[in-house]
């Protein structure tokens, strides 16, 4: 007889909820997610999503740089599917000082595709010459002196989410809308076992997922900006 999977109950359904919510189910888990509001009022929904060298504020996290890494190479699996919302796109990184050999090197470890910075292979990928040829730096004033160019992903995050949700609901993920946020004493009773007496709420949260029996092994805490109703404070805000 086959073991119950541990039941995670995944908290928010912008991209990073949903994107968790999937690596979890893959990984064997029995996975929950629930979110206040519909999704088209998530952050997520209104923001773009480009993957890009890992110098901004992952450098000194090793960590973060391989994650970034990981993140390339499933984002580049995903562009074959057409419903996935991933496409390629050339990127340029514009300096108004050159590039050091370190830096130019460093992003050389990383990309798709580089050219400039300055270790062309041949004229049409000097640094020089894409400043001179590509909108909209050409034939206009700019205070740009190097440029690295190269390919990588970006993600049009509706039709992304719209992916992510059907692969959930493919592997067995539940979904549930709540009528308020959860609040902390939610959790506390969602993870205590026996559990307790719940909310409307809280309640609401468990009912698509009918789970009734054992509390959840695990709550991850996806709610970006929706931290702030979780935590019943309006302190919140986004960086």
């Amino acid at each position: 007889m086959e073991a119950a999977r541990p039941r995670v109950l995944v908290l928010g359904a912008g991209l990073v909820g949903l994107s968790t919510a999937l690596r979890l189910l893959e990984a064997g888990y029995a996975v929950h997610v629930v979110s206040h509001g519909p999704e088209h009022l998530t952050t997520s929904w209104g923001a773009g999503a480009v993957w890009c060298h890992p110098a901004y504020g992952l450098r000194p996290l090793e960590d973060g740089v391989q994650w970034n890494d990981k993140a390339l190479h499933l984002l580049l699996a995903l562009e074959g599917e057409a419903d996935a919302g991933v496409h390629i796109r050339t990127l340029y990184e514009v300096r108004r000082e050159p590039f050091t050999a370190a830096e130019a090197a460093d992003f050389r470890a990383h990309v798709l595709d580089m050219r400039g910075a300055d270790g062309s292979a041949g004229e049409s990928s000097s640094a020089a010459h894409i400043l001179a040829t590509t909108p909209p730096f050409a034939g206009r004033p700019h205070p740009y002196k190097d440029v690295i160019a190269y390919r990588a992903p970006c993600v049009d995050v509706p039709v992304h989410m719209a992916y992510l949700r059907k692969r959930i609901a493919e592997l067995g993920g539940t979904f549930a809308a709540l009528p308020a946020p959860l609040t902390l004493a939610d959790l506390r009773a969602l993870l205590a076992s026996p559990r307790e007496p719940l909310s409307e709420t809280a309640a609401a949260a468990v009912a698509a997922a009918a789970a009734s029996g054992n509390a959840f092994a695990a709550v991850v805490n996806c709610c970006g900006l929706g931290a702030g109703a979780l935590l019943g404070t309006h302190d919140v805000q986004a960086l």
